[in-house]
């Protein structure tokens, strides 16, 4: 699978529209099953490394550990391909958060799929 299919996917779970871990997690079930779950979760693994190493000093900036940086980074990703590639810039990264703040982990959705 691509990564532009990838993106297509996780662009079709619509995670801006409520980021609901539940719901999500529904759709891509009934929509694309449970085979592809692995896939996406690695996908968006590499994601957030890409993300990490480019931000490494963001976590520090917005006062929050690790585990909310990660969940960050992710939200970031579940709003799409252009919205994650829009992110060049530490200021937009804080502008983000500062808006959004960092929602439970969009990689979730895909992490210990049960039916």
């Amino acid at each position: 699978m691509t990564d532009d299919e990838m993106w297509t996917i996780i662009e079709s779970v619509d995670w801006s529209r409520d980021r609901s871990v539940n719901r999500c997690r529904r759709f891509v079930n009934a929509n694309y099953g449970i085979d592809i779950m692995d896939k996406l979760y690695t996908f968006i693994l590499k994601l957030e490394s890409q993300f990490y190493r480019k931000f490494s000093d963001a976590s520090n900036l917005l006062e929050i550990g690790d585990d909310s940086f990660g969940d960050l980074m992710s939200d970031i990703i579940g709003h799409g391909k252009a919205f994650f590639e829009s992110i060049d810039s530490m200021d937009k990264v804080l502008d983000f958060f500062k808006e959004k703040g960092a929602e439970e982990s969009f990689k979730y959705v895909f992490f210990e799929f049960e039916e």
